[in-house]
């Protein structure tokens, strides 16, 4: 693989995307738990500042960007709060940009542009994500397409402006990626409340014989929506990485400097040998998995063959080490942490959620090992 790069235009949108959260994110409302309270508000608002397509592409209206500039954006929007995720991205929004019609992108991209958010249902309450064999299924009707069944733990239910949906197609038994925007009568949305990733709603979608038109099936890759996932995903998934390392970096600064504000107050001589031999783990796992999650967004960009592998194990590699980097340092910040309002509690709570959301750990990793096996050279 050749050494990715970014552009000069590139690291100006980092330093932008870094000034703006840096303004913003500090007059953010906030709940008891620690949740901002309006993050569509400052997804609109970073998209006023032209950070709402950074890695569209620019004829379609955005600004170009290759994925590594966007994987560091996730790692800065992470290292703010780790519900900022979507902020500064397109997110599932990539579904439209790379596998629709030009009627779909001329549609929807100029609401992702403004601020829009597009989700995506896929996960049911039977058999997980085995996107290949849902129960919710979309039939043929004489006036376009009906949608019938059930998707759960869905994020972002009531702030997306149109989700993709994945279900079988009755007739034929072909997987179809579908568009329904979000106001489609007969789309039933139940709110859930999650442990961790609480900024954007979370819930279950209930589509009772949706109708849409025959139009709102996404072509890419033939119609074949098991291709159109993997390869969402494996775009994705890096991003997902970023963004919670960014989260475990933020609380690694912050142990790092109560550590030295006791040592400057005279509360402490020097910190304990142990709690040197743990920051000093924190920061290789930390900077190693960096790295990691860098190579995972140059490989997807420059369409490596090993593109799969990299992306399912690197979101479950980046998460991990986020996860076990938060929960080994917080010890070291004090009983105060421990409080379910502060952002250290907070962050743990938002990494864990990641060991589920887009994709479970075990099957990414057995995944990345298939593909290994089968793309193997001496």
């Amino acid at each position: 693989m050749s050494v990715a790069r970014l552009r000069e235009s590139e690291w100006e949108i980092v330093e932008a995307a870094e000034r703006a959260l840096a303004d913003i994110v500090p007059t953010l409302s906030r709940d008891d738990s620690g949740v901002i309270t309006d993050l569509k508000s400052v997804k609109k608002r970073l998209a006023e500042r032209g950070l709402g397509g950074i890695d569209i592409p620019a004829e379609h209206g955005g600004r170009g960007a290759s994925p590594l500039a966007q994987a560091l954006v996730q790692f800065l929007c992470g290292y703010y709060d780790v519900d900022l995720r979507d902020s500064a991205h397109a997110g599932h929004g990539h579904l439209i940009v790379k596998h629709g019609s030009d009627r779909q992108r001329a549609e929807w991209v100029p609401v992702m542009l403004a601020g829009g958010l597009v989700g995506i249902a896929a996960t049911e309450p039977r058999g997980g994500t085995n996107v290949r064999r849902p129960h919710t299924v979309v039939r043929r009707a004489p006036d376009g397409l009906r949608i019938t069944g059930t998707k759960r733990f869905i994020s972002r239910i009531e702030e997306a402006s149109v989700f993709v949906v994945f279900a079988r197609e009755e007739d034929t038994d072909a997987l179809r990626a579908v568009l329904v925007p979000a106001d489609t009568p007969g789309l039933l949305r139940t709110r859930l409340t999650p442990t961790g990733l609480a900024g954007w709603s979370w819930g279950q979608l209930d589509f009772d014989d949706v109708a849409v038109p025959p139009t709102a099936v996404l072509p890419g890759f033939g119609e074949d929506a098991g291709w159109i996932f993997r390869s969402h995903f494996d775009y994705y998934r890096p991003m997902v990485a970023m963004v919670a390392l960014g989260g475990a970096a933020w609380v690694f600064d912050h142990v790092v400097q109560g550590i030295r504000d006791r040592v400057d107050d005279g509360r402490i001589s020097r910190p304990r040998d142990g709690a040197l031999e743990r920051l000093g783990r924190a920061h290789v796992a930390l900077q190693s998995a960096l790295l990691a999650g860098l190579a995972g967004a140059a490989r997807n960009a420059q369409a490596s063959p090993a593109t799969h592998a990299w992306s399912a194990a690197i979101k479950a590699h980046g998460v991990d080490t986020a996860h076990t980097v938060v929960s080994d340092l917080m010890p070291l910040a004090g009983a105060e942490v421990f409080q379910r309002h502060t952002h250290v509690s907070k962050t743990l709570r938002d990494v864990r959620g990641f060991t589920y959301a887009d994709g479970v750990h075990d099957a990414l990793l057995a995944a990345a090992g298939r593909e290994l096996m089968r793309t193997a050279v001496r």
